[in-house]
């Protein structure tokens, strides 16, 4: 014979039932892995301003231009004069290599094709080079250019702030040793202006003035 369940009974097993898928999907919700947030990647605004600048103009060719798939700094003086102020509100050629470095390009004499040990005078082209970098490269190509600092960078960075100290240590020394001049200067030119205190000469007298001074003597006796 059958058992009839009372409607109380029937009422708990579903109230259980239900605590039961609700702790079951409490568990799951607690196990799902959090998303990460995904980082925003910073736009390479030193290489696209660099690539537009290289895209659009035709006044600054002789100094700085496209070269097969390298870009060429033909003029490094004018370019630090003329170029970099345009680009990036600043002249020092120093700076823009750090740059071209984090960017991971290539620098290299203009008759190479890879980087050498060769060193590049100082008025001689320089070739910088990016396999992503060249002219024609869409912009979502160059705007996909990642900066990066490898230990190689760091140590550079580390060695040009001591060369710029020693620098500055050098031209601390010859401030003091300017300022010790005019100093001297200085001194020399009071002296000069008003002069040493003058030395009043003693007066001599000789035998002829003793010989007068006698005689004059000798008549105002006789009289």
């Amino acid at each position: 014979m059958a058992t009839v369940s009372s409607p109380k009974e029937t009422s708990n097993t579903a109230t259980k039932r239900k605590s039961k898928e609700l702790a079951n999907n409490t568990c799951m919700t607690a196990k799902e892995p959090k998303k990460k947030k995904k980082k925003k990647k910073r736009k390479a605004l030193f290489v696209i301003k660099l690539f537009q600048f290289l895209m659009s103009d035709d006044q600054h060719v002789d100094v700085v231009s496209w070269y097969k798939d390298c870009f060429v700094v033909w003029d490094r003086d004018l370019f630090e004069a003329n170029v970099l102020p345009l680009l990036f509100s600043h002249n020092q050629y120093a700076s823009f290599e750090r740059q071209v470095n984090f960017y991971n390009f290539a620098k290299m004499s203009i008759h190479d094709e890879f980087p050498t040990n060769k060193r590049i005078g100082k008025k001689d082209p320089i070739k910088y080079k990016h396999r992503m970098f060249y002219k024609g490269a869409s912009l979502q190509q160059i705007q996909s250019i990642e900066r990066s600092t490898s230990p190689g960078q760091i140590q550079e960075l580390t060695e040009t702030l001591e060369s710029v100290n020693v620098q500055n240590s050098v031209i601390v020394g010859n401030i003091n040793g300017i300022r010790e001049s005019i100093a001297e200067a200085q001194q020399v030119l009071n002296q000069f202006l008003h002069g040493p205190t003058p030395l009043v000469p003693a007066t001599t007298v000789n035998d002829t003035d003793d010989t007068v001074v006698e005689a004059a003597v000798a008549k105002d006796e006789r009289h």
